[in-house]
């Protein structure tokens, strides 16, 4: 996903580029297509608060697949220090897993302090550009009293 930081931690997402429409695929495919969306993306927008979010699902195997997986991490880690553009912070990048729970959960990995960081409060647009909240982490924001919800 693609998107910028509209205020202080705060990201709004407006665009997605996909690597299949299979969802029932059990791989992750970085495509032709994909590369060059990233590669085109980020040339448009260095250092003018691009943010790009890499995110995946996991298959409904076993008792730990509702969590970002060991590989996972490493992988963000990897894609975050060996690319120059996230690494130094030009463009921002966010990770983010589709549980079969229906949460949406997105970290966030700090280079300078080698550290990871989940994001909590989460919210999508409705049909009416209303802000509603988003499950992560099995905190059933949904479910919780709106009383710090902006309504726009």
């Amino acid at each position: 996903m693609y998107g910028k930081e509209t205020s202080s931690n705060q990201i709004e997402f407006n665009e997605l580029i996909t690597s299949s429409k299979d969802r029932q695929n059990t791989f992750a495919s970085f495509n032709q297509i994909m590369i060059e969306s990233l590669q085109k993306k980020i040339a448009e927008n260095i250092q003018n608060g691009l943010v790009v979010c890499h995110g995946h699902s996991h298959p409904f195997i076993g008792s730990f697949h509702q969590n970002f997986s060991l590989g996972d991490f490493t992988s963000f880690m990897e894609m975050n220090e060996e690319n120059p553009v996230f690494k130094n912070r030009e463009v921002e990048l966010v990770g983010c897993l589709v549980t079969s729970s229906q949460d949406i959960n997105f970290v966030f990995y700090d280079n300078k302090y080698q550290d990871f960081y989940r994001f909590t409060n989460v919210f999508a647009r409705d049909q009416n550009n209303n802000l509603i909240p988003v499950n992560c982490y099995g905190l059933n924001q949904s479910e919780q009293p709106n009383n710090n919800i902006t309504r726009k």
